[in-house]
């Protein structure tokens, strides 16, 4: 048990020390808040009601989806992996310690968001808190899920960041965060609804916690860590 504390802790000062995943949990998130809610509540006064939402969407998908596959990745190279062998280090620490990592990076983001978007855009506030914090627990976990596949299965550095942009984009384009979803096209209908972003959003801004609305994301997540669990046996027998 104190190894694996060690290893969560580890893992979260590399983060804070590597300017890469700096960069994806804090820097452009925030650079997202302040410039994008300067422009949503000005161009669109109706969007404030849900503007603390939007902001958290777009900054959990850029830390889980941009952030967590490099963090994940740089820890299964050859040398790290080696260490973690001489250790006698279990390899899914690795996995479950940027997990938790990651989670409370973003979670300190959104807790950021969530405390000063009404005071700096007097955007509408959380109606029930609790339920908008299980939503966002569940999103994130999720989101962080989907990162840590893109992460486990990518090997190619150079085409790491080509697949988190294929989900990363759509997750901002398409998931209602940008603009009003009966604007696009049918054919983009599907790919919407197996966005963690688009269910995400949804079940934040609902303020209830619904069937519709979940299920889907247990659904991703269930499918995420079950990808996670076989792509650590394969890596456990290389």
């Amino acid at each position: 048990m104190e190894v694996f504390a060690y290893s969560v802790l580890l893992q979260w000062k590399m983060n804070l020390r590597n300017k890469s995943i700096l960069l994806v949990y804090y820097m452009i998130p925030l650079g997202f808040w302040a410039f994008m809610g300067a422009i949503f509540s000005s161009i669109n006064p109706m969007i404030k009601s849900e503007l603390t939402q939007v902001l958290t969407v777009i900054a959990v998908s850029t830390g889980g989806l941009l952030g967590v596959p490099v963090a994940l990745s740089e820890a299964y190279t050859v040398d790290i992996k080696k260490a973690y062998i001489a250790g006698n280090i279990k390899l899914w620490f690795g996995v479950v310690s940027n997990f938790i990592s990651a989670f409370l990076h973003l979670s300190v983001v959104c807790a950021i968001i969530y405390l000063l978007t009404p005071m700096v855009f007097r955007s509408g506030k959380i109606s029930d808190r609790a339920v908008y914090i299980l939503s966002l627990a569940l999103f994130m976990l999720t989101s962080i899920a989907v990162g840590s596949v893109i992460g486990l299965y990518v090997k190619d550095q150079g085409k790491l960041t080509i697949y988190s942009q294929i989900v990363y984009m759509p997750s901002l384009m398409l998931s209602g965060v940008m603009f009003d979803p009966g604007l696009l096209p049918k054919a983009f209908e599907l790919v919407r609804k197996i966005l963690p972003a688009t269910w995400g959003f949804q079940a934040m801004k609902s303020g209830e916690l619904t069937v519709q609305e979940i299920l889907p994301l247990i659904f991703i997540l269930g499918i995420s860590l079950t990808l996670i669990v076989i792509r650590l046996f394969r890596i456990i027998k290389e």
